[in-house]
C-alpha cells in the first residue's frame, strides 16, 4: 500500500509536469503563430513591390536594350568618317552636343570638342557601352531635352547625314528614356529591397521561435512518455496490492 501510495503521488505529479509543459507549448505556439502571420504579411508586401518592379523593368529594358543596340551598330568606319568631317554635315553637331552633355564632359560644345571626344575610337565606343544610365542627374536630362524635343533629332533623318550620328541619335534618346522610366521604378525597387530585408528578418525570428517550440514539444513528449510509463507502473503495482489483499483475505478465512 505503501508503494501504491507513492506510485500514485508521482504520477500526481507527472500530471501536473505535462500540464505545464503543454501550456508552455501552447503559448510558444501562439508566439509562433504571431510571428508567422508577420512573415507572411512581409512576403505578401515584399511580392507586390517585386511584382511592380518587374512590370517597369519589363518595360524599360527593351528600351535599353535598344540604346545597346544603337552602340553596337557603330564601327570604327563609321566613327572615323564622322570625326574626319571639317565641318559636321547637317545636325550632327547637335547628336554630339548631346553626347557631350550626357557624358558629363566639359569645354565648349562645337565640332572641335566633339572631334577631341572621338578621338580615341575604341576607348569612345567603350564608354558608350559601360555608360551608367541609372546615374544621369536631372540637371542634365534638363540640359538635353530641348535637343530631344527638336523634329529632326531621329535616327531616320541622321541617317541622311552620318550613319555614326544615327546610331549615336538613338543612342542619346534610348539611355535618356531608359533611365526616366528606371527614376520612376528606382523608388519602387528600393521598397522592394526593404521589404525583403525586413522578410529575411522575420523569418530568421521565425525560425528562432519555431525551433522553442520543437525543444518544448520534445520536453513535453518526454514527460508524457515518463507519465505514460509512471501510470503503467502504477496500475501494475495497483494490481499486486489488490492481489496480496485477496491473497490476504483468502488466508484469514483459511486460518
Amino acid at each position: 500500500l505503501v508503494k501504491v501510495a507513492e506510485k500514485s503521488k508521482s504520477v500526481d505529479e507527472l500530471i501536473l509536469k505535462v500540464g505545464e509543459e503543454r501550456k508552455k507549448v501552447e503559448d510558444q505556439q501562439k508566439i509562433a503563430d504571431i510571428e508567422a502571420q508577420k512573415a507572411q504579411d512581409v512576403s505578401d508586401v515584399a511580392s507586390k513591390f517585386a511584382a511592380e518592379c518587374k512590370k517597369d523593368l519589363d518595360l524599360a529594358l527593351p528600351i535599353l536594350e535598344k540604346a545597346e543596340t544603337a552602340v553596337a551598330c557603330l564601327d570604327k568606319q563609321s566613327l572615323n568618317i564622322l570625326k574626319s568631317f571639317t565641318q559636321p554635315p547637317g545636325n550632327c553637331i547637335t547628336v554630339t552636343n548631346a553626347v557631350l552633355i550626357l557624358r558629363g564632359i566639359g569645354g565648349k560644345r562645337d565640332w572641335a570638342n566633339a572631334k577631341k571626344m572621338m578621338k580615341d575610337v575604341n576607348k569612345f565606343l567603350e564608354d558608350l557601352k559601360t555608360f551608367d544610365a541609372t546615374r544621369i542627374e536631372e540637371s542634365t536630362i534638363k540640359k538635353i531635352e530641348p535637343i530631344l524635343k527638336e523634329s529632326y533629332f531621329t535616327e531616320e533623318n541622321m541617317k541622311s547625314s552620318s550613319e555614326a550620328a544615327a546610331n549615336l541619335c538613338g543612342w542619346v534618346i534610348n539611355i535618356v528614356a531608359y533611365n526616366k522610366v528606371f527614376k520612376k521604378t528606382a523608388p519602387k525597387i528600393a521598397a522592394r529591397n526593404q521589404a525583403e530585408m525586413e522578410l529575411r528578418q522575420a523569418q530568421t525570428k521565425l525560425k528562432i521561435v519555431e525551433d522553442e517550440v520543437m525543444e518544448l514539444q520534445l520536453k513535453l513528449r518526454e514527460v508524457t512518455d515518463q507519465f505514460t510509463a509512471a501510470t503503467k507502473e502504477k496500475n501494475e503495482v495497483e494490481a499486486q496490492a489488490a492481489d496480496c489483499r485477496s491473497r490476504l483475505v483468502l488466508a484469514e478465512r483459511l486460518v
